[in-house]
């Protein structure tokens, strides 16, 4: 089998000839450095915390130092919203699951219409299962194939 990836909701799914990587921004380079799913398996990668640095002392500097007279409600609601975007932010580029599964801990792989479900056996040793959502159909036709061949 050739390397092969396609797109879901909340990232990428690298496939090579021993494992599928699970990535945030599908560059292989960077899948091939990944470990194994375990619990917490997550990284925080540091150089996008930069990123949230910039909004967060521009807004201090905004409604603190430079005391611009808006109201206290327009204030409160900008923050708000801000906040909010920042703490989707951080999801999505620091806290998303970056891991591999191996085909030999690899169980079964259920796939529907647009999503998959693959069960497998973690790097702590347990069982768990794991939703793939957002699939286009090369995504669907690569899983099914894999299915077919490695676990047929």
């Amino acid at each position: 089998m050739k390397n092969q990836w396609f797109k879901c909701r909340f990232g990428y799914v690298n496939i090579d000839e021993e494992n599928i990587y699970f990535t945030d921004s599908g560059i292989r380079n960077e899948a091939l450095r990944l470990r194994e799913k375990t619990k917490f398996s997550f990284e925080v990668k540091y150089k996008y915390l930069i990123y949230l640095l910039i909004p967060v002392v521009l807004g201090y500097l905004v409604f603190n130092d430079f005391e611009i007279s808006y109201n206290w409600k327009v204030q409160k609601s900008i923050m708000v919203i801000f906040f909010i975007q920042l703490l989707s932010y951080a999801f999505r580029f620091l806290i998303f699951p970056n891991f591999k599964l191996p085909f030999n801990q690899i169980e079964e792989i259920l796939v529907n219409k647009k999503s998959a479900e693959i069960k497998f056996v973690n790097g702590d040793c347990k069982k768990e299962s794991l939703k793939i959502y957002g699939l286009n159909q090369q995504g669907i036709q690569i899983l099914k194939a894999l299915k077919f061949e490695k676990f047929a």
